[in-house]
């Protein structure tokens, strides 16, 4: 099966109009991923209780990770911000 590309023609537009286009992307991104942590609380909860924990526990259970959770964030921020860009504003051909 193969994808087609589906993305609109955005040569063509003006800053506004991309501008706007990005507010919208950046809300629905923002929006699915309120209702992708309720999904995966709710299951998270489910699966304690059937394992005889509380939701305290499993909270608990998670602190070591929020370590983890702030370097891999700064980490995504960092190659988000320079990925595919070399120094000078040159970008980066592939190797």
């Amino acid at each position: 099966m193969h994808s087609q590309d589906t993305s609109p023609d955005l040569k063509g537009l003006a800053l506004a109009d991309l501008q706007r286009m990005l507010a919208k992307t950046e809300a629905a991104i923002a929006e699915r991923r309120v209702e992708e942590l309720k999904v995966l609380a709710d299951g998270f909860a489910r699966k304690l209780a059937a394992n005889g924990f509380s939701v305290r526990e499993g909270i608990d259970a998670l602190k070591p990770y929020q370590r983890i959770k702030a370097l891999t964030a700064a980490k995504f921020r960092e190659n988000a911000c320079t990925a595919g860009w070399a120094s000078h504003g040159q970008q980066r051909t592939a190797r």
